[in-house]
């Protein structure tokens, strides 16, 4: 029993070392477009993802952007299409490596490209 306690705690502190580790990577946040920011991040060696910030004094009800970056399998530049998941209070941030990502080695060029507001 108290091995498997030391397993745990040992295991506790190795995924919140790489945690703290991961939120360093963390960019500034980068003025877009209309009170928008986003910020970056790599998750791996040939991953990027990124989370956006309002900067605006309304809520975000609604936001399409591109995305294009050069991918990393193919070497080819592209361009993707997403949607904002819901909405954006002001001073509100959403994103991550489980909402959006780019299979690059570098952050990927965005564009907002129609953004409803309340």
């Amino acid at each position: 029993m108290k091995k498997r306690l030391i397993s745990c705690m040992v295991l506790v502190a190795i995924l919140a070392a790489a945690a703290s580790a991961y939120a360093v990577n963390w960019s500034p946040f980068y003025g877009l477009t209309n009170n928008v920011s986003a910020s970056f991040a790599p998750v791996d060696a040939t991953t990027y993802t990124w989370k956006f910030r309002n900067d605006g004094i309304t809520t975000i009800t609604y936001m399409e952007f591109t995305y294009s970056y050069v991918d990393a399998n193919t070497g080819l530049y592209k361009t993707d299409k997403d949607v904002l998941p819901g909405t954006l209070r002001p001073g509100e941030v959403f994103g991550g490596w489980s909402a959006f990502t780019a299979v690059s080695r570098s952050q990927p060029l965005i564009t907002i490209t129609k953004i409803n507001r309340n």
